[in-house]
C-alpha cells in the first residue's frame, strides 16, 4: 500500500534538514525534493497493510516540527 502526502513544517528552514534526515531514515517513508525556503515537501508512505500506512500517517501528524499531512493519493493494491 502507497500513501502521497505533502508533509507541512513549522520549523525555520535552517533545522529543516536534520528533521529531514531524520524522516529519511524510516524504512518506510520516502521523502521526495525539498525546494529551499518551502516548508512544504512531497513523500510517499510504504506500508502492508491499511493499519501500517495509518500508523505512519498519524506518526508525522504528531511529530512536534509538522504542522499540517495532506493526504494527495492512496493506494491499496
Amino acid at each position: 500500500m502507497l500513501a502521497s502526502v505533502v508533509t507541512t513544517f513549522r520549523e525555520p528552514e535552517g533545522e529543516l534538514e536534520s528533521l529531514l534526515t531524520e524522516l529519511r531514515a524510516h524504512r518506510c517513508i520516502e521523502v521526495g525534493i525539498h525546494l529551499p525556503g518551502n516548508l512544504r515537501v512531497p513523500m510517499v508512505l510504504d506500508a502492508e497493510t491499511s493499519d501500517e500506512l495509518e500508523s505512519l500517517t498519524r506518526y508525522l501528524q504528531s511529530h512536534p516540527a509538522i504542522s499540517f499531512v495532506d493526504v494527495v493519493m492512496v493506494q491499496y493494491e
